[in-house]
């Protein structure tokens, strides 16, 4: 992958912001850590938000801070 500028890995899912702000992830969804409500896992890099300017991810949760400062969470 090519162009990220920030990585951060939970337990069992991975997510990335891109140069383009866009924050993409892959892997367990088992909690609704990637912000899907299928609870399936992702195994393709999926886009998660266009404007993302920070992400932390946990053991089942993902936070994402937007450009505009807006926190979203999701996840147990």
């Amino acid at each position: 992958m090519t162009g990220v500028t920030e990585v951060s890995a939970g337990e069992r899912h991975t997510v990335a912001i891109l140069e383009d702000g866009k924050a993409v992830g892959w892997g367990s969804n088992s909690f609704g850590e990637l912000g899907f409500s299928s609870n399936e896992r992702i195994n393709t890099v999926t886009t998660l938000m266009t404007d993302a300017a920070d992400i932390a991810a946990g053991d089942d949760f993902t936070v994402i801070v937007s450009k505009d400062g807006a926190v979203y969470v999701c996840g147990s």
